[in-house]
């Protein structure tokens, strides 16, 4: 396991609205003192925060070795944990969530519901855990099936959150972005399958 490093983004007011939460982003690279610094600043904090959320910059959070070390050392004790990943890796959830390192989950979907995605979601909906879903819609990929299915494998979800992908912001050359009554549809073809669907704009 090598040197990790974190950046602390505080009081972030999209990840989870309307909880007040600050981001823990959690990278490889050089000890710095930073992961030292943003525990310091999160324990000053902790009355004021309902969850610290750990997040990555570069690979996904349950595929970086050292990482439940970086989040042990960051988390003040009695604030709630939550992880935000694609999910893809049921049982290094599993392992993380069980040695209580997170309460909660943030899954983020990009485009389409991967089997390995949905198998995540049915683990925290079997295990009763706290879970929301981050659905990011794509242009090109993501359509109104697409939508659903990410919905009906999401229903016991406590947020279901929804971004749409612009893809001149994400050098998507040759993609055209979604006209406004596209996203509009794609947000209204999930009614009454998960609860409170919430759209959150432009990524």
């Amino acid at each position: 396991m090598g040197p990790l490093r974190a950046r602390l983004v505080a009081m972030d007011s999209l990840l989870c609205p309307p909880m007040f939460i600050s981001v823990a982003y959690i990278a490889e690279g050089e000890d710095d003192g930073s992961v030292e610094a943003a525990a310091s600043r999160l324990l000053a904090d902790r009355d004021s925060l309902d969850a610290v959320a750990f997040s990555s910059d570069g690979i996904d959070l349950l595929e970086m070795p050292g990482a439940y070390r970086a989040m042990k050392a960051l988390k003040p004790a009695r604030l709630k944990s939550m992880v935000v990943t694609e999910g893809r890796d049921r049982a290094a959830l599993d392992d993380l969530m069980g040695a209580g390192y997170a309460d909660m989950a943030m899954i983020r979907i990009r485009g389409r519901i991967s089997e390995e995605q949905g198998a995540t979601l049915e683990f925290l909906e079997d295990y009763g855990y706290w879970y929301g879903v981050t659905a990011e819609m794509v242009p090109g990929t993501t359509d109104e099936p697409a939508m659903r299915e990410m919905a009906n494998a999401s229903r016991g979800c406590k947020k279901f959150l929804i971004r749409a992908v612009d893809p001149v912001r994400n050098g998507m050359a040759g993609v055209k972005p979604y006209e406004e009554k596209e996203v509009r549809s794609l947000v209204r073809s999930v009614g009454g399958l998960v609860r409170n669907p919430t759209f959150l704009g432009f990524i």
